[in-house]
């Protein structure tokens, strides 16, 4: 299931450089319902990013202010390259 209205037109899939530019992670043992374990894992993917001079955006985070969720974004498990 997707909302795209274009299903092949994901970050997901190979871009001009060659390379996919977004992943979906999700902690294990998986609890969709648990989102503070989303929110850890998170938090760690943008240390991680922020180490290596990366800039990402989250799914549950798409504007960066640092506030999950709060215009009901949802997409927990997705992280890509920042646009």
């Amino acid at each position: 299931m997707t909302w795209l209205k274009n299903p092949l037109n994901t970050v997901h899939r190979k871009q001009k450089d060659g390379f996919g530019h977004a992943v979906d992670l999700a902690p294990y043992p998986i609890d969709w319902n648990d989102l503070s374990r989303f929110d850890r894992m998170a938090a760690l993917m943008m240390r991680a990013a922020a180490a290596e001079g990366v800039r990402i955006t989250w799914g549950a985070d798409w504007d960066g202010d640092g506030k999950p969720r709060e215009k009901g974004e949802s997409d927990s498990p997705h992280f890509q390259l920042a646009r």
